[in-house]
């Protein structure tokens, strides 16, 4: 199963969210045997918002910090919640301001106000690992949509994930050989390469 994690990069806000990462988010996937991680690989390797928009469509589930008023995330979020219909799941940190000194910028976005988010302490984030893990256990399992777009345009649908899997091109380059040089066994072979691990690949001659 694979994760997206939308959040800021660095010290926001007085949050290390680095530190968030490193202590809560990715300890949590790894818990449920997920991988993920944000755009920050995909730096290095041409158009990093084709991969983006990429993620936010394939991914099993995908993890956004709305913490701070961070224009990425939320045009980020924003993508995901119009292309599926569940298992986005939102998180924050606790404000360290009293209520009454709080400004437009330490609340919650009114767009998202309504949304369910886990709430921690961004000086202590490991001390919610545990009840991330159950959260995010609920959120893969649920069917239901979390998506407000969804929710409010009931005739909506999801996009078809498999359509858009990123293909190795080593992978589209024996489909290609295979076509055309008309090795049906081959072409066979690929195709079950498709469904089970690459480790079956010995079988196929």
């Amino acid at each position: 199963m694979k994760a997206f994690i939308v959040r800021p990069f660095g010290t926001k806000g007085n949050i290390n969210f680095n530190d968030v990462q490193k202590h809560l988010i990715a300890p949590a996937l790894a818990a449920l045997d997920v991988q993920g991680d944000t755009t920050e690989p995909f730096l290095q390797a041409g158009n990093i918002r084709a991969d983006m928009f990429q993620q936010l469509l394939v991914a099993d589930i995908v993890v956004a910090d709305i913490s701070v008023h961070n224009a990425n995330v939320f045009y980020e979020l924003g993508i995901r919640h119009a292309l599926q219909p569940k298992r986005t799941f939102l998180l924050r940190a606790k404000s360290g301001k009293e209520r009454n000194e709080r400004t437009a910028e330490d609340e919650v976005p009114f767009d998202l106000r309504t949304d369910r988010y886990l709430e921690y302490d961004a000086e202590r984030p490991a001390d919610k690992l545990e009840l991330l893990i159950e959260a995010l256990r609920q959120t893969i399992a649920n069917e239901k949509s979390d998506s407000p777009v969804f929710q409010m345009l009931p005739d909506l649908e999801g996009q078809d994930r498999s359509r858009f899997l990123p293909v190795p091109q080593s992978f589209r380059d024996d489909v290609d050989l295979a076509s055309r040089s008309k090795k049906m066994g081959l072409l066979a072979c690929l195709r079950w390469r498709l469904r089970i691990t690459s480790g079956l690949r010995k079988g196929c001659v």
